[in-house]
């Protein structure tokens, strides 16, 4: 059985009611630091702006031929 649990750890002491199932049985606990979730961002004017941007093309292949040399 496995299970996999996120938490916000405010403390040292960790209460996880998740793992009843598991009291009195050999387990392995592995602690893993998360990233820092980025905050959301309004992203409505990319939407507005969808279907309204030339895009050089011809540039893009250009600078695609030289980041690569």
């Amino acid at each position: 059985m496995a299970v996999s649990i996120r938490k916000h750890l405010r403390s040292d002491t960790i209460h996880l009611p998740e793992a009843a199932a598991l009291v009195g049985k050999h387990v392995r606990i592995i602690v893993i630091e998360e990233p820092t979730p980025l905050p959301r961002r309004d992203l409505s004017a990319l939407d507005r702006l969808a279907g309204k941007i030339d895009l050089d093309y011809e540039a893009i292949e250009d600078l695609r031929r030289r980041s690569v040399a």
